[in-house]
């Protein structure tokens, strides 16, 4: 067997002979990874003047001419050949540290075992285990048995379609996701391929759910390397609402008012990108702009891909990556719950992996990285937010409780302490019904038919009284979100501006809830 280096030509030629091949690992990959300042080495293994594996190699300086090496979904080969495996690898190593690497990743597109639908294991007998186990006896650091997302590679859990009949489809789909794709299909949506004169719409979408989502955006001459290098194998889309056919047939509907005063003919509500391999069609980036999630449009822009999938004759649908967890209140659990409502099945891969090419450097690298990747998370929550403060609410409450007899300074605001005070309603009952009424408010208000799950902190800060009646005055003062349209992620906290909507009322003798969140 020899090591050697590849042209372009040859590996175009042969990387999609393999079972692991996907778009991360062509010539056109490399080329879009150009534009992020990556450099990239073709790399194989002829045996009897046939080669048997072959790798895209992703390098970048991190400090002082030292690079980390990276080989997007692992090398293209048969991991249970240990012979082949141990060659490559070994070669790879000696290669990598002549061009002075530290660090060599890798996220094989190996799955580890086979899950069903809600992530439970199938009793199968199946597990590449030992792919795991050669990977380490040849100096590979194994990441481990991961949950979540990562900046640094690809997701360890994905999930996947089986592409059949429109009929099939709809009747492995879960009930709510049916009826999301027919309320979806009732307003006047339509798909969009990206072009020179939408693009802008397209990025306006992609930076607002990176805003909301508290992360960076990708560059606009990111995605216009992706249309272009790509080419066949790639889609961007956007979804638009027809304005005119909206205000003529939905007068009743709740966007009505925004969507009449909107100058836009064409309004952008949804966008996403989905590239193709030979035997897969991978959903890789979207978004939605959150004051029309009630229109389904991501529910739209899957129909339709699944359909346009089906037509080029691909068979698997990767709707992309999930966080592996799969409790209700666990952090993302709306992601993958959104994903699941089409039917398919849970993917586990075996994860990510490291080779130390120079153990000081690596040192260096692994303390400073760390530094890097917390500025850069805490650099992507810097964005602004309106801050709303207690003003606004006592003069909701003084309104609402005083326009009966204009009588507004008869209202007294009390500092409540829980132990000065015996009602038939307790703070803790009082808490328990703001708790269900607010949830409520919140999960309207922002998620109408999207999973989502909300965990309120909810504070009793004041006795109102006004003839001769207490209300608790309660108001939200933080709480965790969980949930997803498969686009936008809500996995942080109740923001200030959200909690404007999140105030309420409770008569202490009766528990009569009066809500005094802004509309």
């Amino acid at each position: 067997m020899n090591f050697i280096e590849l042209t372009e030509e040859e590996f175009d030629n042969i990387c999609e002979n393999f079972e692991e091949s996907s778009f991360y690992q062509t010539t056109d990959w490399a080329k879009i990874k150009e534009f992020t300042n990556w450099i990239h080495y073709y790399v194989g293994v002829k045996k009897d003047n046939k080669i048997v594996t072959c790798s895209l190699i992703l390098g970048k300086s991190i400090y002082l001419n030292q690079y980390l090496y990276y080989a997007p979904r692992g090398m293209l080969l048969d991991y249970h050949d240990n012979e082949l495996l141990t060659f490559f690898v070994n070669n790879i190593k000696k290669y990598l540290k002549e061009k002075n690497g530290i660090i060599f990743k890798i996220d094989p597109l190996v799955e580890y075992q086979h899950h069903d639908k809600y992530g439970n294991v199938l009793n199968d007998n199946f597990t590449n285990q030992s792919v795991i186990d050669n990977l380490k006896k040849l100096g590979f650091k194994h990441h481990g048995f991961t949950k979540g997302y990562t900046d640094e590679a690809q997701f360890r859990w994905s999930y996947c379609l089986d592409i059949k009949e429109k009929e099939e489809l709809l009747k492995d789909m879960d009930q709510r996701c049916r009826r999301c794709i027919r309320k979806s299909e009732k307003y006047p949506l339509e798909i969009v391929n990206v072009n020179d004169d939408n693009i802008k719409d397209f990025k306006d979408i992609m930076e607002h759910t990176a805003n909301r989502q508290k992360h960076f955006d990708r560059k606009l001459e990111y995605y216009k390397n992706l249309d272009i290098k790509l080419k066949e194998k790639s889609k961007l889309v956007i979804i638009y609402l027809d304005k005119n056919k909206f205000i003529e047939n939905f007068k009743e509907d709740k966007l009505y008012e925004k969507v009449l005063n909107d100058k836009r003919e064409k309004i952008p509500i949804s966008a996403g990108v989905f590239i193709f391999d030979k035997n897969r069609a991978n959903y890789v980036y979207g978004g939605t702009y959150q004051e029309y999630m009630s229109l389904m449009a991501p529910y739209k822009m899957q129909m339709e891909m699944i359909e346009y999938t089906k037509k080029l004759g691909i068979s698997l649908y990767d709707f992309g990556g999930i966080s592996g967890s799969f409790k209700p209140k666990s952090k993302n659990y709306g992601v993958y719950e959104f994903k699941r409502g089409f039917g398919g099945y849970v993917v586990e891969y075996i994860g990510e992996f490291d080779l130390i090419l120079n153990f000081i450097g690596y040192n260096v690298y692994d303390k400073g990285y760390d530094v890097y990747r917390e500025l850069k998370h805490l650099m992507a929550k810097v964005i602004k937010n309106k801050q709303i403060g207690d003003k606004y609410a006592y003069k909701k409450i003084t309104k609402l409780l005083g326009k009966k007899n204009n009588d507004e300074n008869s209202i007294k605001y009390e500092n409540y302490k829980k132990e000065e005070f015996n009602f038939p309603i307790s703070e803790t009952k009082a808490l328990n019904i703001a708790n269900k009424k607010l949830t409520k408010v919140y999960t309207r208000k922002w998620s109408e038919g999207i999973p989502t799950y909300v965990s309120l902190s909810l504070k009793v800060v004041d006795i109102v009284t006004k003839q001769n009646r207490k209300y608790y005055y309660i108001k939200c003062t933080g709480g965790d979100i969980s949930g997803s349209d498969g686009d936008t992620i809500w996995d942080g906290k109740v923001s200030e501006a959200s909690s404007k909507y999140l105030r309420c009322l409770i008569d202490v003798e009766t528990g009569k809830y009066i809500d005094i969140g802004e509309k």
